[in-house]
């Protein structure tokens, strides 16, 4: 847990400022647990370049089928596999070709099919189709996981591959991971008050987003994250993680209870 900073009303008063015109404490709550690996999240695509609309959409179609059924070969059920529509782009540039192949297509997001998009290539400009297919697989079995692996970065159909390790219950482990996180940020919070000799009062505002104005002011990093789960394929891409990482952070205001001034002697 990292305490963030203790900020009084006096530099509330600068116009435009985030931080409150009263006492406060900001502190940020985090937990963390590691818990046993239970499902691994595949995302890849399939992608086809080709000069009429028919023909792309026939090899996409095609290869789509022969993918499904490779899945199913490998132990995936059909509830497993879920696929979007085919997503037609239209385009303006040299059409992709690898020695005599087509190319392997770009793995970047297509943008929305508004029309040409003009290449940045120098060859002969034309106009081509561009179809993909994005695949989601949601996987319990997790003796599956190194063979498809392995199929699908292997394939040349696949034009994008991802994998995410993480646990069939993780919306009940982060919501225990909230709870925590808010228990931490108190627990500071009151440490803080009774440290400096102040009275801990109520919570003026909370804020699960990794950064904020106030957090800026008072020397928060921008490089925090909210959440972590799960592992890239590029680490260790064919080993199931026993376990997985899952964490919470909460950035939180107290303010603090006003003071109570000595009163002053009597007259005699």
């Amino acid at each position: 847990m990292k305490t963030l900073a203790i900020l009084f009303s006096l530099c509330g008063s600068l116009a435009g400022s985030p931080i409150p015109d009263f006492p406060f404490i900001y502190v940020k709550g985090h937990a963390s647990v590691e818990i046993p690996t239970s499902l691994v999240t595949i995302g890849f695509d399939l992608a086809k370049h080709s000069k009429t609309a028919a023909e792309g959409e026939s090899a996409l179609s095609d290869a789509s089928k022969a993918a499904k059924q490779a899945l199913r070969d490998l132990g995936v059920k059909d509830k497993e596999i879920h696929a979007t529509e085919i997503l037609k782009r239209q385009e303006f540039g040299e059409f992709p070709r690898f020695s005599g192949k087509e190319e392997p297509p770009d793995p970047s997001p297509l943008p929305p099919p508004d029309g040409p998009a003009e290449s940045a290539g120098s060859g002969k400009k034309e106009v081509y189709f561009t179809f993909r297919q994005e695949f989601v697989l949601k996987i319990t079995d997790l003796k599956l996981y190194p063979a498809l692996a392995r199929h699908l970065m292997r394939s040349g159909e696949v034009a994008r591959y991802d994998v995410v390790f993480s646990a069939t219950n993780r919306d009940e482990v982060i919501e225990k991971l909230r709870k925590a996180a808010f228990a931490d940020a108190k627990r500071a919070a009151r440490n803080i008050a009774e440290a400096s000799g102040e009275t801990l009062g109520r919570i003026h505002s909370a804020s699960e987003m990794p950064y904020s104005d106030l957090g800026q002011l008072v020397g928060e990093s921008s490089g925090m994250e909210l959440m972590s789960a799960g592992a890239s394929a590029s680490d260790e891409v064919y080993v199931v993680p026993p376990t997985v990482s899952e964490s919470f952070s909460v950035n939180v205001l107290f303010r603090l209870e006003p003071g109570t001034e000595p009163a002053p002697p009597a007259n005699r």
